[in-house]
């Protein structure tokens, strides 16, 4: 992660004003973006019924201490980062939340984005699907044991394309 920093730092201007040094001393930063079908609409095409969202979490690693600290962004935050990408490779800049970083610039602007977002490197990046999770209970894992802590209702929602109504889980194993 240090030859990483220092090599950004050395081939990229901008490198040491969004990335706070004082801040990163002592960590090694994780970002992870998980994305997956969503009921909500995406701004590029209002009539679909189902569209597709992601979230970003960086589990920044304190080497002092031997603990993560997790910090995660909504996917609603807007990100003109994106836009400037899209000015710069001639399309219409238009107003862009976080979750299409990836999905348009791949790991290059996300990394970007969420160093601007947070004064973090992001040293290491992940990308999945939701389907990866509910892939490594099923397939890995096998059973496994959830102590719900109150009853949740669900929203109805699509995974792998399957569309599931909304539920509910009822508080206890």
């Amino acid at each position: 992660a240090l030859r990483r920093r220092a090599e950004r730092a050395k081939n990229d201007p901008e490198y040491s004003r969004r990335v706070d040094s004082e801040l990163n001393q002592d960590r090694i930063n994780f970002l992870v973006y998980g994305y997956g079908d969503t009921l909500e609409n995406p701004p590029e095409n209002p009539s679909l019924e189902k569209g597709e969202m992601g979230s970003h979490s960086i589990f920044s690693y304190n080497l002092q201490t031997k603990t993560f600290d997790v910090i995660s962004l909504t996917h609603d935050i807007r990100a003109p980062e994106i836009e400037k990408f899209q000015q710069n490779h001639g399309q219409q800049p238009k107003p862009t939340k976080l979750n299409y970083a990836y999905h348009i610039g791949g790991f290059p602007l996300q990394g970007l984005t969420l160093e601007n977002a947070t004064g973090l490197s992001v040293d290491f990046q992940i990308v999945m699907q939701d389907r990866i999770i509910k892939n490594l209970v099923e397939n890995v894992f096998g059973q496994v044991t959830v102590d719900v802590p109150f009853d949740i209702q669900t929203y109805p929602f699509y995974q792998d394309g399957v569309f599931f109504n909304e539920g509910s889980f009822q508080k206890g194993k």
